[in-house]
């Protein structure tokens, strides 16, 4: 029969061997990215099975108390679910996958995100393909026709006036009636005008009142959200897009030439009795015509004022951009 002391020194050999372990909680450091390097903000980090969990910072990183044998769950919107298992890591760097199908169906608002198909506010989205297709001069043009509820009209034919954004109509008499447009998060105290629209990835229309719970009475006139394009990690990528194209006029005005004019003239003054009916005779055209008149029916002569100011126009446009980015994680930082 084997005594206790027997069994307490099995014990201390084990333990000395390695052979048996008691689960132990650790800290651990990672990062969770995109697939393009880029840190995603807010990714949630969770130990399988239990209610211990955290969410990622600003630039992706997070930092959580788990054991040897403990499983993460990362979830964010837009991207597939990934479970990883933590073994003896003391850094753990993820990488997760975009969900294209959930993407499509996920809309993003100020106060959080939402399923398409759970949606109630109004919005309208323009993609920066559908900005490409014409060939536009500034970013209100790329939403004339394009967006539901949104009128874009030409204020003016003057060279160079844009046109007008009324997104809920005429809500002031003296003060602006122009949405409020948010680049990249940033509202703007002025149009967006100076922004080439070459650069835009997409447009988003916040039409509902909803859009002045986030932006307050700014929003009154509705929003629109600019995303610009940025550069991703990896190669560097050159783009040259051009286009040119010939302006004329839609059509012209149908107007008298100088014999027709002349002659209404004449019609004009027979109908009061002041010119004799029959063919017209210099001496009569004499006491109805002045000087410059009738020299221009003499020599019959015709001024297509129309011609003088209109002619046909071009229209061309290069831009030429470069882009990139290198992701560079806290070891590697450039001091």
């Amino acid at each position: 029969m084997k005594s206790p002391l027997h069994g307490m020194m099995l014990v201390l050999t084990l333990l000395l061997s390695g052979q048996f372990a008691f689960a132990q909680t650790r800290q651990i450091t990672g990062k969770i990215t995109d697939t393009n390097g880029d840190g995603l903000i807010g990714a949630s980090i969770a130990v399988k099975g239990t209610t211990t969990g955290t969410v990622t910072d600003a630039d992706g990183a997070f930092t959580l108390g788990v054991s040897n044998e403990s499983v993460l769950v990362i979830s964010y919107t837009g991207y597939n679910t990934k479970e990883e298992t933590v073994g003896t890591r003391t850094v753990v760097d993820i990488t997760l996958e975009e969900n294209v199908s959930e993407l499509a169906e996920t809309v993003v608002v100020g106060y959080g995100t939402q399923r398409k198909s759970q949606l109630t506010g109004a919005i309208s989205s323009i993609t920066s393909k559908q900005i490409t297709e014409l060939p536009i001069t500034n970013a209100r043009q790329a939403l004339q026709g394009r967006a539901a509820g949104v009128d874009v009209v030409q204020a003016g034919s003057r060279p160079g006036s844009g046109p007008t954004v009324r997104i809920r109509g005429r809500r002031s008499i003296q003060a602006s009636n122009d949405p409020l447009y948010v680049v990249d998060g940033i509202p703007l105290a002025g149009g967006i005008d100076d922004i080439n629209p070459q650069d835009i990835q997409s447009m988003e229309v916040l039409k509902d009142a909803s859009a002045t719970a986030i932006y307050g009475s700014r929003g009154s006139n509705g929003v629109v959200l600019v995303t610009t394009k940025r550069g991703k990690s990896g190669k560097s990528v050159v783009s040259f897009d051009t286009y040119y194209g010939i302006s004329d006029a839609l059509g012209r005005i149908d107007v008298m030439d100088g014999p027709q004019f002349a002659e209404y003239k004449r019609e004009s003054r027979r109908a009061i009795g002041t010119y004799p009916a029959g063919p017209a005779t210099a001496a009569d055209d004499a006491k109805l015509f002045e000087p410059i008149e009738l020299d221009g029916i003499a020599q019959n002569r015709t001024t297509d004022y129309q011609d003088y100011l209109l002619r046909q126009g071009t229209i061309q446009s290069h831009q030429l951009s470069v882009s990139g980015g290198v992701f560079l994680s806290p070891s590697k930082a450039i001091n």
